[in-house]
């Protein structure tokens, strides 16, 4: 409550959101940088392993699915797995 009074509310709420923001955004973080290696690994392995494309195949729609839980836009990967 000193917070408060010394500094003002306004203040305070600017605090709490970072600190709220601090907290949740590293966990975000964290998530978009597993997404990113695992995009990344699929990526390599399709295009310099053909060995190793259904396997690939595999984790990408794993991540694909993922994505779709999560209730991401996912309108770019439809267009990119239309059917020419």
């Amino acid at each position: 409550m000193q917070f408060i009074d010394r500094f003002g509310f306004p203040a305070f709420v600017a605090l709490s959101l970072g600190a709220f923001m601090w907290i949740i955004g590293r966990g975000i973080m964290s998530e978009l940088g597993r997404l990113t290696r695992a995009v990344t690994l699929v990526v390599l392995a399709m295009q310099f392993a053909p060995e190793f494309h259904e396997e690939a195949e595999s984790i990408y729609n794993d991540s694909l699915d993922a994505a779709k839980k999560r209730k991401e836009r996912m309108e770019h990967e439809k267009q990119r797995r239309k059917p020419s």
